[in-house]
């Protein structure tokens, strides 16, 4: 949670951690910031997406003697399919991943301002689920390549060119420094 968790933590009775007030702001912080603010911007901005490429369609008017069912058409309606479904897919999966970690801490503070008793079972499953929903809320970061790859066709062809590209050109390079190293060798011992 970077440096709000520095701000926000004090040492009281030998134990660091946020505690009365301290505890109520990082969580507001962690709940908005985790939560609720990305969670709007990528639903809001996945939605504007999908309203565009629908309006472009109406927008696109063919020129003069070009057909309108052909290459172009295709192409387009083509790459549109491609690009809503990868930015939707991003949109579920982060949702998916993200929605856990706010619903976990509304609880803690809930219970937390109920003075609650815990047994140290809940507070080990608290503490199991927190950790779930943190992974998952990194993994979220990592997943648009895999959801690009998975739903784009142009996304994964383009990648494994580039890909097989690199490891040719470095088995290349690496051949060729080789080849260098043993000349240069064979020359100092001669």
């Amino acid at each position: 949670m970077g440096s709000p968790g520095l701000i926000f933590s004090k040492v009281e009775n030998g134990v660091c951690g946020q505690f009365g007030a301290e505890l109520a702001w990082y969580n507001a912080y962690a709940i908005s910031t985790i939560g609720i603010i990305p969670l709007l911007l990528t639903t809001t901005f996945g939605a504007l997406a999908h309203l565009n490429i629908k309006r472009s369609r109406i927008r696109i008017i063919p020129l003069g003697n070009v057909p309108v069912v052909g290459r172009t058409q295709t192409g387009l309606r083509r790459r549109d399919r491609e690009l809503l479904k990868m930015v939707l897919g991003e949109v579920f999966v982060h949702f998916l991943t993200n929605i856990l970690y706010p619903i976990i801490i509304i609880e803690i503070v809930a219970t937390s301002y109920m003075n609650a008793e815990k047994s140290i079972l809940r507070l080990q499953i608290k503490n199991l689920l927190l950790l779930i929903a943190r992974i998952l809320f990194y993994m979220s970061n990592a997943s648009p390549f895999y959801i690009f790859y998975a739903v784009s066709e142009t996304f994964r062809e383009n990648f494994e060119k580039r890909f097989a590209n690199a490891i040719i050109q470095g088995f290349n390079d690496n051949y060729l420094l080789k080849i260098q190293e043993l000349c240069r060798n064979k020359e100092k011992h001669n």
